[in-house]
């Protein structure tokens, strides 16, 4: 009995032993390893060839719409107003007895200053176009009557005396705006507040067929000058004096 246990201790033993064996030999199925290669020094890589770029092409650019070429309107162009003329002042002088005119329009120049000023009792206010008729401006009853420019005047006073007269100044009428036509009868006028020569006022009037008298220094007019008065008349058909332009 003892004599079997030591044989199968034995067996087992040998069983193990045997196991061991076949684990650690060799394979002989196993792939040989393959022996590393040294590099070698004298053979330059050769390198890569660079990819050729592929040109992007261009986006297409649509062309640019015209604009309409309907025409563009033009502004609307304001005229300018022309400027009011400024007021001027002149020392006027007035007769005791003779013609004198108001070169400016002064609003404050009444029957009542002038008479005041020449001492007068009356005032005639001759026509300045056909219809117009002599008018006696009384120094008492028709004071507050402005005297206008355009007119000649005839004081009846006893002092010759110099006032102040001031207001925007008178200009002869351009010969569309004139109703002074002179005929076989007399033509009364006042003087202008610059000086112009007679030519500039005969308008369509023939100058050997009109004549022109200054009243204040009784002779046949060149000028017309400020604060004077004239008479007009002609010996053939009606004319109309005015400025030309």
């Amino acid at each position: 009995m003892k004599a079997k246990g030591i044989i199968a201790l034995a067996l087992v033993f040998g069983l193990l032993l045997f196991g061991c064996v076949e684990e650690t030999g060799t394979d002989e199925n196993a792939a040989e390893p393959t022996p590393s290669v040294a590099p070698n020094p004298s053979i330059t890589p050769t390198p890569s060839p660079t990819p050729k770029l592929t040109p992007t092409p261009k986006p297409s650019v649509a062309p640019t719409p015209k604009p309409s070429s309907a025409p563009t309107p033009k502004p609307s162009i304001t005229p300018t107003p022309k400027p009011e003329p400024k007021e001027e002042t002149f020392e006027l002088e007035i007769p005791s007895k003779g013609y004198f005119s108001v070169p400016v329009n002064d609003p404050d120049f009444t029957v009542e200053k002038a008479c005041k000023t020449a001492n007068g009792t009356s005032i005639t206010k001759y026509p300045g176009n056909r219809g117009e008729k002599r008018e006696i401006l009384y120094c008492t009853s028709d004071k507050t009557e402005v005297l206008e420019p355009g007119y000649a005047y005839y004081m009846v006073g006893r002092a010759k005396r110099t006032t102040t007269v001031t207001g925007k100044p008178w200009s002869f009428p351009k010969i569309n705006d004139s109703e002074f036509t002179p005929t076989s009868s007399d033509l009364y006028f006042g003087g202008t507040y610059g000086i112009l020569d007679k030519s500039d006022i005969l308008g369509d009037c023939n100058s050997n067929t009109v004549k022109i008298l200054d009243l204040v220094r009784n002779k046949i007019a060149e000028e017309i000058e400020p604060g004077s008065a004239y008479k007009a008349y002609t010996t053939k058909s009606s004319c109309t004096l005015g400025l030309i332009g």
